[in-house]
């Protein structure tokens, strides 16, 4: 019977029951509550003949099925059906045992990668233990022998006294060295006058011996405890960057075979080095903007070639040239001499002249901030670059793509290249070559110049907005930029059709490369890291996280081992080369629009947007500006 004759049938009882209380076919007594329909089990049964009728040689799976529910209505036996129970339950516990073997068996599998890898991580533990016992040893050695030396030092010294004093008490009167002359000339030597020393004589001597040792005693004492100040010190800084001193150190004592035996003596270096220096001393402020612009934001800073003079540009369309002389602990930045010293006041077209204050001029404080330079541009400035050969040439890249080039001296626009289609982000003088520099656009594309040209010499197409671009120090034909692909793309410009190696690790644009030297490279990028490049071994060597950077351009600068950076919590980061996590950290803090004086208050959309290192590496002199204009120097001691 189908679904539909089912449902028909039952309608038709119903509607017999509602004149008779009988059954239609045997009339038997029959109500209405004595019957309900089913027609969920009427569709199940049905699916189950229909399988049943349809298929020739039925699954066992659905013959089973069915065989169980013909089981209420079959006429078995107790042992048929015991039977039938024992062999379902074998094939239960068959079916458990393959499932249980299942399990041991990726159990097992897990058990064996684990205790492999343990294996691997004891294997490298033991190396370790082996690798400081023998570095702890020498250190020891080391250390011990300094000491030595250092005592003997000290008794030397105490016996070159002794005997010094002797050879005073002999020329005194006591016994003398032979003269070594003629006969002749003995007649005319003097008698000798030498007398016998009094009791009292030798008690003074007596006490001079001992004043002169308590001295060196004290001497001693005083250099112990300078020196152990100092380690105090340093073990500070160490413990707060233990984890990663700690990976810094494997890395080195690890490494290949070649480079162990100066492992030591390189990971002593870092230490050094990095526990040397422990915080920047603010030297001097001054502004970028003045007080009519209510945005400032300094886009660059550079350095001249000589660290004489810096430049800044940015979204004022102007690029101010300053005098870095005046703006040291000597001096004050916008500074102007005393009333009776107006004819000594500074020329501003002779950037050769060494410094605008005479040590005998005192400078007085002044609310502005003057540059000895300042050239208007028609747009907004991204990027600046100094020529490293030619002092007074520097090279702008704008947002309306135009390069251009300036005479500081002058403040003449002598150049422009307009070629870009798009705003231009970066440019950038070789250092090798200086009558070559490079820029980059958000037209996809980077062009090499030359100033003896007034068109491109060379154009690299790239597949995505161009952020930055560098030349190698050390060589005029490699060049490496950084794209909104997320890739650090290196050039051989001899070969411009296809890159030398295309940097990936970051996970955002990259909006900085900088270069350490010839091997290495650094990048910043969007995703809050940046990332140091082997361009030898073509790898990402390491990643510095801990500034915040997801946006805006917050500039990147490297001098020696130090790498600092932007921030958009208004800070700057510097991280030490071998270190993951930052070393010091400045925060700018908010500041007056007028006077340019930090206050209380924080704007968190300020952030810091330009940084520049000092060339000259033993000055340590860091500049660093914001996007409110304000511009700070700073000195790492």
């Amino acid at each position: 019977m189908s679904s539909f004759a089912f449902r028909n049938s039952y309608l038709c009882i119903t509607q017999h029951l509602s004149e008779k209380q009988d059954c239609p076919i045997c009339r038997t007594s029959l109500s209405r509550d004595q019957i309900f329909p089913n027609f969920l089990l009427n569709s199940i049964l049905e699916r189950s003949a229909g399988i049943l009728d349809s298929a020739e040689d039925p699954e066992p799976r659905v013959k089973l099925r069915h065989d169980l529910l013909s089981l209420s209505q079959g006429d078995y036996t107790r042992e048929e059906i015991e039977d039938l129970l024992s062999t379902l339950k074998a094939k239960k516990r068959k079916l458990e045992a393959t499932d249980q073997q299942v399990e041991l068996e990726v159990l097992l599998d897990f058990l064996r990668n684990t205790r492999a890898e343990k294996e691997e991580a004891l294997a490298r533990l033991n190396a370790q233990i082996q690798c400081l016992d023998n570095d702890m040893r020498k250190a020891q050695e080391k250390l011990d022998a300094l000491k030595q030396y250092s005592g003997y030092q000290v008794s030397q010294t105490l016996e070159e006294e002794d005997d010094d004093q002797l050879e005073c008490m002999g020329n005194a009167g006591g016994a003398q060295v032979p003269n070594e002359t003629s006969e002749e000339e003995d007649e005319a030597v003097p008698p000798q006058t030498g007398t016998k020393r009094t009791h009292s004589q030798l008690e003074r001597d007596d006490k001079n011996d001992g004043s002169n040792s308590t001295k060196i005693n004290a001497e001693s004492n005083l250099q112990s405890l300078k020196i152990a100040k100092q380690v105090n010190v340093n073990k500070k800084r160490v413990a707060e960057h233990f984890e990663d001193l700690q990976r810094c150190y494997f890395d080195f004592s690890l490494s290949s075979s070649a480079r162990r035996e100066s492992a030591l003596s390189s990971f002593c270096s870092t230490i050094s080095k990095f526990t040397k220096f422990s915080h920047f001393e603010h030297v001097n402020t001054l502004r970028y903007g003045d007080i009519f612009n209510t945005s400032s934001i300094v886009s660059s800073i550079e350095f001249d070639r000589d660290d004489e003079y810096f430049a800044t540009a940015g979204v004022t369309k102007k690029i101010k040239i300053f005098e870095y002389g005046c703006i040291e602990k000597t001096g004050l930045a916008g500074t102007s001499l005393r009333e009776d010293d107006r004819s000594e006041m500074y020329d501003g077209s002779d950037l050769a002249r060494p410094s605008r204050f005479p040590s005998n001029k005192k400078p007085i404080t002044s609310v502005l901030h003057y540059p000895v330079r300042e050239m208007m541009c028609r747009s907004k400035i991204s990027c600046l670059s100094w020529n490293s050969y030619i002092k007074s040439q520097i090279a702008s890249s704008d947002y309306e793509g135009i390069v251009s080039l300036w005479d500081a001296q002058t403040g003449i626009n002598t150049l422009n290249y307009d070629e870009h289609e798009k705003r231009a982000w970066s440019v950038d003088f070789s250092r090798t070559d200086p009558t070559r520099l490079a820029s980059g656009s958000d037209d996809t594309k980077v062009k090499i110049w030359s100033t003896t040209h007034k068109a491109s010499v060379c154009t690299i197409e790239s597949k995505a907005n161009i952020c930055c671009v560098k030349f190698n120090p050390e060589s005029s034909h490699h060049i490496a930029f950084g794209s909104a692909d997320h890739h650090i793309h290196y050039y051989d410009l001899r070969k411009p059709n296809e890159p030398l190696f295309i940097f990936k690790g970051h996970r955002k644009a990259v909006s900085y490369v900088k270069f350490l030297g010839r091997e290495e490279l650094v990048s910043a990028s969007t995703d809050s890291t940046l990332k140091l490049w082997n361009t030898l071994r073509m790898n990402c060597a390491r990643t510095y996280t801990g500034h915040v950077n997801e946006k805006n351009f917050v500039g990147l600068s490297a001098s020696g081992d130090w790498i600092s950076c932007g921030s958009e919590n208004n800070a700057v980061y510097t991280y030490y080369k071998e270190l993951r996590d930052p070393v010091v950290t400045v925060k700018f803090g908010n500041s007056n629009p007028v006077t340019g004086e930090d206050t209380a208050d924080e704007d968190p959309s300020q952030f810091v947007s330009s940084v520049c290192w000092k060339k000259n590496t033993s000055n340590n002199i860091l500049l660093a500006a914001n996007s409110s204009g304000v511009i700070k120097v700073l000195e790492l001691v």
